[in-house]
């Protein structure tokens, strides 16, 4: 596994700033205890926006939600222009079921490493959310994609679209024959932004403290 802050799930909220100031060493998620442990357990491999820290608000979040949910998985984070090596590396030390994930140029990042593995190395499977550019992933590579309604999510849903009582996120399949049974979909987050922030009515005053957010 690579070299980081070990952090166990669930952790301290971070908020907007925090994705560019403070701690530069990549984080090692643990969504579970103990989950490190175990050469089976999943691991994500997460490449964050442009400018922000290897760990940031929406890479927690994201930690404490799997947590919240109870999966078991590891998660780590290669800094800007480390990924490739610290993919290579997860594939040389073992690691069974190895996602790619990221946020915005992360996020594309990712869908582009898709493409070009490490010899011998195999994708479980491509995390993104709201990837600029939006690309898809490799052939033959199952991939979620999620994008916030008030980032380009809407667009997707189209004209006639209407949200259901209670309904929070729109799962639509993007499956190609041509990749045969793998899978690939895209995830609308009701009224998210570009950092899948929901804002309730009456959360202007809130959303004006994080501006510095990503």
């Amino acid at each position: 596994m690579l070299a980081g802050r070990r952090l166990v799930c669930p952790q301290p909220a971070l908020i907007g700033r925090d994705s560019y100031q403070g701690d530069p060493t990549p984080p090692i998620y643990e969504t579970l205890e103990g989950a490190a442990a175990d050469s089976d357990t999943p691991v994500l491999l997460w490449l964050p926006g442009s400018g922000q820290l290897p760990d940031n608000e929406l890479l927690r979040r994201l930690a404490n939600a799997l947590h919240g949910v109870g999966a078991r998985m590891v998660i780590t984070c290669a800094a800007h222009g480390d990924a490739a090596a610290a993919l290579a590396q997860l594939h040389t030390a073992g690691a069974q079921r190895i996602y790619l994930g990221g946020h915005s140029k992360g996020g594309a990042e990712a869908l582009g490493m898709s493409a070009a593995l490490p010899r011998g190395c195999e994708l479980a499977g491509v995390c993104t959310i709201n990837p600029v550019p939006r690309t898809a992933a490799a052939a033959r590579t199952r991939s979620l994609t999620i994008v916030g309604e008030q980032d380009g999510g809407a667009a997707l849903l189209g004209a006639g679209f209407a949200w259901r009582s209670g309904e929070r996120v729109h799962l639509r399949s993007d499956d190609d024959a041509a990749v045969g049974c793998y899978e690939r979909s895209t995830l609308v987050a009701k009224e998210g932004d570009h950092s899948l922030r929901w804002w309730a009515d009456g959360a202007v005053r809130v959303r004006a403290r994080a501006k510095s957010s990503p």
